[in-house]
């Protein structure tokens, strides 16, 4: 019924990967908040890092999946 639609309106259907950009950009925000932040210690920094590559990851994969 949707795609009926879609294509009556001359939209094409996008999957999840269109966000893929999106995604980039939060990482990239979330890299510099992280460099940017005042840390008790470098671990606390390394962790945090961690967790964003960690969740980057985990958005790449769910946008991806088909």
């Amino acid at each position: 019924m949707l795609k009926s639609l879609h294509d009556f309106a001359g939209f094409s259907l996008a999957d999840d990967r269109i966000l893929l950009p999106v995604a980039h950009l939060n990482h990239q925000l979330a890299l510099q908040q992280a460099e940017q932040a005042q840390w008790i210690n470098a671990a606390a920094k390394a962790a945090r890092l961690r967790r964003v590559e960690a969740e980057y990851a985990e958005q790449i994969r769910m946008l991806k999946a088909d």
